[in-house]
Parts: structure tokens; C-alpha cells; sequence
């Protein structure tokens, strides 16, 4: 788990798999295996815990000249 941030939680989470949804195109695949910095989005539900397998929704979010890496629907992934 990461600081507080003004836009919700933050931590760091690896990725095992991306699966693009709708017609989002599939060029952040390369973000498989890698820790990757991202605020929580509360309001969509969902919870992250420390430590475990999960499964949810990371959305690369337009702020300003940037784009932040927001995760929402996380749920303890199926063993």
C-alpha cells in the first residue's frame, strides 16, 4: 500500500495478465509482470488488501498532460 493521494488510495500491484476490454487496444500488454504505481477508485468498489491474488479493472485515466493508472473492481481472484 502506497500514501493517501488526493484522487483515493494508491499502491503497488503486479500484473499477471491483461485482458483488454471492449475496443481498448492491447499495446499495455508489455505491462505484464511489472509493479506498476495506481490510485484506487473507492467509488467503483472493491478492496486491496496487502498481499494476495486479485482480479479488477485498471483504467489509464486522462489527468492533465497525463494518464493515471486508476484500479477499480477488485475482488480476491478465484484460487
Amino acid at each position: 500500500m502506497g500514501p493517501d493521494d488526493a484522487a483515493g488510495r494508491t499502491a503497488v500491484v503486479t500484473i499477471d495478465s491483461i485482458t483488454p476490454s471492449g475496443t481498448a487496444p492491447d499495446k499495455f500488454a508489455g505491462l505484464n509482470s511489472h509493479g506498476i504505481f495506481v490510485v484506487m477508485n473507492a467509488k467503483a468498489g472493491g478492496a486491496l488488501e496487502r498481499g494476495g491474488l486479485y482480479s479488477a479493472v485498471l483504467t489509464f485515466v486522462a489527468v492533465g498532460a497525463r494518464l493515471v493508472p486508476t484500479l477499480s473492481e477488485a475482488h480476491p481472484a478465484a484460487p
